[in-house]
């Protein structure tokens, strides 16, 4: 797992209150071996400054899932190695987190799909 999404996760984790930043994306480090760091989501009134830049679906798409606690599927599964950019110019509420996220997944021509507690990742 990529360095950056453990710096986000433990920003998330360790110092959420009213605005949380995630770092910019850092090089990729994937022979460094990495743990499981707990998930926070957001509160109502928590806000989150989001900076993924040419990130991979799957990395954005776990953080989004745990911040707004959603259940995400790729169909099909090397969906998740596509690059996307999500960047907020300022911290966004949850309802921006998710409307950023589809907007950059439309972008790529990419839809989602609610299928019962799941939203499902196809392509368009």
């Amino acid at each position: 797992m990529p360095r950056w999404v453990i710096a986000a996760v433990v920003a998330l984790a360790v110092s959420w209150g009213p605005t949380v930043s995630a770092p910019r994306a850092l090089a990729d480090d994937s022979d460094q071996k990495t743990r499981s760091l707990p998930c926070k989501k957001m509160g109502r009134k928590d806000k989150v400054q989001l900076d993924f830049d040419s990130a991979e679906l799957g990395a954005v798409a776990k953080v989004v899932s745990c911040l707004l606690e959603v259940n995400l599927m790729f169909q099909p599964g090397n969906l998740r190695s596509k690059t996307i950019t999500v960047i907020s110019s300022r911290p966004v509420d949850r309802d921006a987190v998710w409307s950023l996220f589809l907007n950059a997944l439309h972008a790529h021509k990419l839809r989602v799909e609610r299928r019962g507690g799941f939203y499902l990742i196809t392509t368009v």
